[in-house]
């Protein structure tokens, strides 16, 4: 998630900036390349919208078909027309190519709320200023949407002129669950007879879900590939684009261009794609692919005949089919989808290091369903190569399951660490890492409230960057109110808020491997060669982070962040099989131990046998407690984790006295 951030944190205006989901917004940079209907497509729905949303009433509108029937690029163009009446209230585009979260649409909304209409930008801010917690992501969705956009907008209740709120694509980023209590919550809460005429339009899948808690009244649209007037669209869109093809490729076509292509592998084509506009975008790119000749491509795509047209998996096998290694680069494909975020070229490159080749090469053949300018983020062209990809009856020989996919990225990721790549020491990262330490000792502080922490203690590393002076003034006055005793819960609040948007500012510039290793591990099958791996690394880079610890403290922060989940997963039975995982299990949960925060401020010492009884109950505290086991099976567990804390620390013993 991107932010932007402000020179002070006290101003209520500058905290909601911060939680804005800005890839929400339809027409941020974030999504580009921004999909809009061709000129003269979708005329007749366009026209029927515009007439619902003209109406000074509240009905709302569903826009609903399946993947790839265009249902973004019709909420895009809508938002551009409202927009330039001066019309269009808020909007919240999701994306799977996006890392968006439900606790922010609100103070999304509400921020393009203030934008739309200034007037009411005062009111919106008092409500922040009133209540420090209402931007949290535990706060309650109700009291965010009443006090940040209802009371605000009871301000505008004399307008006549109808406005627009448009969520796009809601169902293909939360549960069920959150998607129709997004619905109800929105449309409820608009209906009110306080409010200027505020209509909203839903685009989703034609999900049952969706339509039983729709409220009436509703302008249902369903969009379907049989549609007469939408093959027709798909049909221009065709014609178009491949005339530019023609006219623009002078050495394939010649000048003046030769008649291109022919009627009958035209109407094939058109025939091919139906009513899906994904599928004719995707093929229009495939076509027209830079050093392939155009009708080689589209002989291609041809060559298997179809006995239903918008057969959009075909088309998938087909591409794939053109690779000289299939398996290779599905698996690469498929893990490249499941990265936690897109990632650029040069990042990619770094995390496939041993596979580079093959990487150039999936990217050149499926260039046609992939976004790759070479600058920007590597992306899906469109959600429906997700679905693909992850349904083995859909993607059938060519399906790579996800946690194979995830062990991929495991692998790669401990690689990268095994490489011996510092955590951080570029010149762009130093201002994180010294934000890291400051904010460990700031937990420390938080942790033991009788002692009081001077600022000077500091004072290098503010000076290093003014967002970090900003933050820690206001974590810093938040950890002084707790200290003495006033407003502590407040003060706590405050402090953690702050906390958590600074460690939002500074993730970015941890590279990819360092945040996401131990995330692909939990979520992956756990393969000889990631045991491996995951040995060594425990063996040789995880005891060298522990002996330099009190020389780079600043990376402290991001060895904790990686170890914490990987300590969790490594305890279950599905990793540990042998004595060997038993070391790696208590070597994990051991440099877990060492960088606690509050343990950042003492020399680290070896653990002695002593301890190993006490880390060892205390690995049981920290993980299994949480599964409420009952008394006996606790005691068998403590059994097995002090067997495996013995064998591990005589592990280690031998490997000092060795060396």
């Amino acid at each position: 998630m991107d932010h932007v951030y402000s020179s002070s944190f006290n101003d209520p205006w500058k905290s909601l900036c911060n939680v804005v989901e800005y890839s929400g917004i339809f027409d941020s940079e974030y999504r580009q390349p921004h999909s809009r209907c061709m000129k003269n497509t979708r005329v007749a729905l366009r026209e029927g919208i515009a007439q619902v949303l003209d109406q000074r009433d509240r009905t709302n509108i569903w826009l609903n078909g399946l993947a790839g029937v265009g249902k973004t690029s019709i909420a895009f163009t809508i938002a551009e027309e409202m927009k330039a009446a001066n019309r269009l209230a808020a909007t919240f585009f999701f994306s799977q190519k996006h890392s968006q979260k439900a606790a922010f649409i609100i103070p999304t909304i509400a921020y393009q709320l203030a934008i739309a209409f200034p007037r009411i930008r005062e009111d919106i801010v008092k409500a922040v200023e009133r209540d420090g917690m209402l931007l949290s992501p535990g706060k309650s969705r109700a009291d965010q949407i009443r006090e940040l956009v209802i009371k605000p907008l009871e301000t505008l209740r004399f307008r006549q002129e109808p406005y627009v709120i448009i969520i796009d694509a809601l169902d293909e980023c939360f549960s069920s669950e959150e998607a129709t209590r997004l619905v109800t919550l929105l449309s409820d809460a608009l209906r009110s007879p306080d409010l200027p005429f505020i209509h909203v339009i839903f685009t989703t899948r034609p999900e049952p879900h969706i339509l039983a808690v729709m409220p009436s009244p509703v302008y249902k649209i369903l969009l379907t590939t049989h549609d007469k007037r939408t093959i027709r669209d798909v049909r221009f869109f065709l014609r178009v684009s491949l005339e530019k093809t023609r006219t623009t490729r002078p050495t394939v076509f010649g000048q003046p261009p030769i008649p291109w292509p022919s009627r009958k592998a035209f109407e094939t084509l058109v025939f091919k794609a139906g009513g899906l506009f994904v599928y004719a975008a995707m093929a229009v790119n495939f076509i027209s692919a830079a050093g392939h000749h155009p009708q080689e491509r589209l002989d291609l795509l041809l060559r298997e005949r179809s006995t239903v047209g918008a057969d959009i998996d075909q088309f998938y096998r087909q591409i794939i089919a053109t690779s000289e290694d299939p398996l290779t680069h599905c698996r690469m494909l498929a893990s490249t989808i499941r990265l936690a975020r897109p990632l650029r070229l040069a990042e990619l490159q770094e995390l496939f290091y041993v596979d580079n080749r093959n990487l150039a090469m999936m990217l050149e053949v499926f260039s046609p369903i992939i976004l790759n300018d070479g600058v920007g983020k590597i992306e899906v062209y469109h959600a429906s190569l997700h679905d693909f990809m992850s349904d083995p009856l859909r993607s059938k020989q060519y399906h790579i399951n996800a946690a194979e996919a995830h062990q991929y990225l495991a692998c790669c990721c401990l690689r990268f660490l095994l490489r011996g790549h510092p955590i951080l020491s570029s010149s762009e990262h130093s201002s994180a890492l010294d934000f890291q330490y400051l904010f460990l000792v700031l937990r420390t502080g938080l942790a033991y409230p009788d002692s009081r922490l001077p600022p000077t203690l500091f004072s290098d590393t503010i000076r290093r960057d003014r967002t970090l002076n900003s933050i820690v003034s206001s974590c810093f006055a938040s950890l002084c109110d707790i200290t003495i005793g006033s407003g502590r819960s407040h003060a706590v609040q405050l402090f953690l808020r702050h906390y958590h948007i600074g460690l939002r500012r500074h993730a970015s510039l941890l590279p990819y491997p360092i945040l996401a290793w131990s995330m692909h591990i939990s979520l992956a099958h756990p393969s000889n060669e990631l045991r491996v791996l995951l040995a060594r690394f425990t063996d040789t880079t995880l005891q060298h982070w522990m002996q330099t610890l009190n020389n780079n403290r600043h990376t402290a922060f991001s060895r904790e962040y990686c170890l914490t989940e990987a300590s969790k997963t490594y305890l279950s039975l599905k990793w540990i099989r042998d004595p060997s995982d038993i070391v790696v299990a208590w070597r994990i949960h051991k440099a877990l131990i060492y960088l606690q925060p509050t343990r950042l401020v003492f020399v680290l010492l070896p653990l002695t046998l002593s301890q190993v009884f006490y880390y060892s109950y205390n690995f049981l505290i920290l993980n299994l407690a949480p599964w409420k086991l009952s008394p006996v099976v606790h005691f068998h567990d403590f059994v097995f984790i002090l067997c495996t804390a013995l064998v591990a620390y005589y592990s280690d013993l031998q490997s000092e006295t060795e060396s």
